[in-house]
């Protein structure tokens, strides 16, 4: 039989080995062997969650729905809207008052907050600017009524004959810009600048997302982009984009073997001018990389990094 004195005596080990146990089994060894406490495995999560919080805002107006109204945002999108335009998800016509919602997306740190890259199918697209659009009533989404169509200007400082629109397609895991079918994009002069023009078209269905863009070409030799990222820098922490200001795009890249690529339908024309961005969260803090090159053959971008407060990146990337 154990003596009492002795099962205690057990029972205090354990007590107090256990928890250190627990603790030395959530550290890690670094190169000198010296025993240091994991970070945070939710990177990617802290990063997403400082893209979303720095967002551009929705802007609401409330409308009455016997009205014409005209919506203009912040950075001067118009969107013109009949009365009587819309019916609840039955069908039926919605009177009185209505909430609508404008989100404007015009520069890369505005694409790069929000997540919605400026490609389609694979293919780099050109961009004259994004917009989430939505009506509500009560909580519930509206659509547009039969016979009902929005008409929208979209700003612009250089009018390019080549765009043509296209809508938001997926959700936010899953987010791919495909052309619409049918919708002419014009010129339209604004009249309060002689300078200033304007993207004008219409549609006659409600789509949340929606983008003046076209398909980017260039008539240079392609090339894959390869870029290098510091060692335990992966897909787990680090997000890397290509932004190309002569076209207003901003690019994903994939991770595979220990770098990011940018390939396929997204392969660069030699003697683009780019510039790339990196952000890295080591589970404590934030780090940045903002990069200007020039594409060569089978080019190879290596990125440093710097220590940046989330208020110091939001600004930097805001100047892009």
């Amino acid at each position: 039989m154990i003596p009492m004195k002795a099962i205690k005596t057990h029972w205090f080990l354990l007590l107090f080995i256990l928890p250190l146990l627990a603790l030395f089994s959530s550290c890690e060894k670094d190169m000198n062997n010296k025993v240091i406490l994991s970070k945070s495995t939710n990177s990617i999560a802290e990063i997403e969650n400082f893209l979303s919080s720095n967002a551009p805002i929705k802007q609401t107006f409330q409308l009455s729905t016997a009205s014409y109204n005209t919506v203009t945002g912040a950075k001067g999108t118009s969107i013109f809207i009949p009365n009587n335009a819309f019916v609840d998800a039955s069908g039926n016509p919605v009177t009185g008052s209505i909430t609508f919602e404008l989100q404007e997306v015009y520069s890369p740190a505005e694409m790069i907050f929000t997540g919605k890259m400026t490609s389609s199918g694979g293919r780099t697209l050109a961009s004259g600017g994004e917009l989430y659009i939505n009506a509500q009533q009560g909580g519930s989404d509206l659509k547009l009524a039969p016979g009902k169509s929005l008409d929208f200007k979209v700003p612009t400082n250089s009018y390019d004959s080549q765009m043509g629109l296209f809508v938001g397609n997926g959700d936010d895991d899953n987010f791919d810009w495909i052309p619409a079918p049918a919708t002419n994009v014009s010129e339209c002069q604004d009249s309060s600048s002689i300078t200033l023009s304007n993207y004008c078209f219409n549609l006659d269905t409600l789509i949340n997302w929606i983008n003046c863009d076209y398909f980017y070409s260039d008539p240079r030799p392609l090339t894959e982009v390869e870029i290098q990222v510091p060692s335990g820098y992966d897909s787990q922490n680090t997000m890397v984009y290509a932004y190309i200001p002569s076209i207003n795009s901003v690019t994903g890249t994939k991770y595979q073997g220990g770098s990011f690529w940018i390939s396929g339908g997204y392969r660069m024309p030699v003697g683009l001018a780019v510039t790339f961005i990196g952000v890295h969260h080591d589970g404590t803090d934030l780090y940045y990389s903002i990069q200007n090159a020039t594409i060569v053959n089978n080019h190879v971008e290596i990125l440093s990094f710097q220590l940046v407060t989330a208020a110091q990146l939001a600004i930097l990337l805001q100047n892009l």
